[in-house]
């Protein structure tokens, strides 16, 4: 690879279904940078069993993406629960966004998502696993704190060998 720098951050993790997929970007990101080349991930993560907070399965929340946008379009984000794994961090959903605009017209959106929240262990093994070296580990780029399990956010900056 060519390239000096590699960020994954924003919780990108989130968007793929499986550890295959997830471990597949950090393969991805080393085969694109030169020797030398960092790494930086930076996301939400989850030790142990898929939080019970994950699990209500069958009812309608709000979340993300949500607010008013510069141009004056609300949006609105919701989502249902529909099946979850907690041993394996599995959590299935129904996502939907609503659109208004400032004339008036309505649009809205709906798509079906797999997650698999990813763990400190997992991040720091498939991270090390593809020729990385770890170089700062932490909990989060608000705190810095030490990254622990359970810390809820991890954040790794690694070089390429």
């Amino acid at each position: 690879g060519g390239y000096d720098l590699v960020i994954l951050g924003g919780n990108c993790f989130y968007e793929l279904a499986s550890v295959q997929e997830q471990r597949h970007v950090i393969r991805a990101a080393y085969q694109a940078l030169k020797p030398g080349g960092a790494l930086f991930t930076d996301g939400d993560c989850m030790d142990g069993l898929l939080d019970e907070s994950w699990c209500d399965i069958g009812v309608e929340g709000k979340a993300f993406p949500s607010g008013v946008c510069a141009h004056g379009v609300h949006l609105q984000g919701y989502c249902t629960t529909v099946a979850v794994d907690r041993e394996n961090r599995i959590w299935k959903a129904h996502r939907r966004a609503e659109l208004k605009y400032p004339d008036g017209r309505k649009e809205e959106a709906q798509w079906d998502v797999t997650v698999h929240p990813t763990s400190v262990t997992e991040m720091r093994t498939w991270i090390e696993g593809c020729g990385f070296e770890i170089r700062e580990a932490f909990a989060g780029t608000e705190t810095r704190g030490a990254l622990l399990p359970n810390s809820g956010r991890a954040t790794f900056w690694a070089v390429k060998q």
